[in-house]
């Protein structure tokens, strides 16, 4: 009896605690190897569509550089080490 190379790597995810960049690799396989939907891969990788889609957005540093400019501003002679390439 021949196995479905889908339920194939469905059992293989099920089993293995894997990342979300691989799972996103995953789907992008499935989805250029058999033509299915962005729904159907990601419910097959084991994840939501919305993580499928979303990125990470790291927050601003503002308020750290901001912070830093103060301190500098106010004991100028702890200064900053130059670093010399």
């Amino acid at each position: 009896m021949k196995v479905h190379p889908l339920h194939k790597l469905k059992q293989l995810i099920d089993r293995a605690s894997i990342n979300i960049r691989r799972r996103r690799t995953w789907v992008k396989h499935l989805r250029a190897r058999f033509e299915v939907s962005v729904g159907f891969a990601c419910n097959e990788a084991g994840f939501s569509r919305g993580v499928y889609y979303s990125r990470y957005k790291p927050q601003p540093d503002d308020e750290v550089i901001d912070t830093f400019f103060m301190r500098v501003e106010l004991y100028p002679r702890w200064g900053m080490p130059i670093q010399i390439q």
